[in-house]
């Protein structure tokens, strides 16, 4: 197969992204753009080493080792050193999960070129779009398989600030509330709807709709993603601002004010 170097780099970059996006939705991160789409051209440059004369499986392996944690780095930060682990941990298992594919459908169908983390397709652009989508259906479904429900309950402390307005509440960590942000896959807290109209943003433009199931039926919540967030766990502070928090259609009374996703614990 004839391999072109400008194609390599685009297929790759595409590829990148794409795995990159993946692993900040399983692990509910909103990544930055900039930085993200960075990460996928430090990747996207990396494959070009299949044109150099690398021998040695173990040098391979070093070298994507290597470029994994550069991207990780670059897209997620280094800061703080349990998320740096976990997205590096969620990214090589993405590639894992991405490889088998690759080696499958190179094994029984000869437009594929997959060697040395990099991959090539010959085939059109509808194909590449097709089969990018089916991998994105068979990540979709191991996390809904795989990052299943919990038995214990918690509750939480959690103070909310944005534009300089905080409000401060009880959470339940309910294990069986898996509702994110559709488009970024964060994490949401569903809170009181009056408590959370305290902290609700003056731009228009910052809110976002979140659809949901629940056992009356299916619903629209209002939400906002706040400047930051501190919650309060077992004797340990969590501080993030890569969550939204919902307005809920029904009241929320008694010991707590609002159900939060398990995973921003996690």
């Amino acid at each position: 197969m004839t391999v072109y170097a400008d194609i390599l780099f685009v297929v790759n970059y595409a590829v990148n992204l794409a795995l990159l996006l993946i692993s900040a939705r399983l692990l509910g991160i909103i990544p930055k753009k900039k930085r993200i789409c960075l990460a996928a051209l430090l990747g996207a440059a990396g494959s070009l080493i299949i044109f150099l004369p690398l021998n040695g499986i173990l040098i391979q392996n070093l070298y994507k080792m290597a470029l994994t944690f550069v991207m990780t780095i670059t897209a997620f930060g280094i800061h703080p050193y349990r998320r740096l682990i976990r997205a590096l941990l969620a990214l090589t298992l993405c590639s894992f999960l991405f490889a088998g594919v690759m080696l499958a459908l190179q094994f029984v169908w000869g437009g594929i070129l997959y060697e040395s983390g990099v991959v090539y397709f010959d085939i059109s652009a509808f194909e590449l779009i097709f089969w990018t989508g089916a991998a994105y259906g068979i990540l979709w479904l191991f996390e809904r398989l795989f990052l299943g429900r919990k038995e214990e309950k918690n509750l939480c402390g959690v103070t909310a600030d944005l534009e300089g307005k905080q409000i401060s509440f009880h959470a339940l960590e309910d294990n069986g509330n898996r509702l994110k942000e559709p488009f970024s896959g964060a994490p949401v807290i569903v809170c009181d709807g009056a408590l959370a109209g305290r902290l609700s943003p003056a731009s228009p433009e910052r809110i976002r709709l979140i659809p949901c199931s629940t056992v009356t039926g299916d619903a629209v919540l209002e939400a906002f993603r706040p400047d930051c967030v501190r919650i309060t766990y077992k004797g340990r502070e969590i501080i993030t601002k890569d969550v939204y928090i919902a307005k809920s259609k029904e009241p929320i009374r008694g010991e707590y004010e609002a159900v939060l996703n398990s995973q921003i614990i996690d």
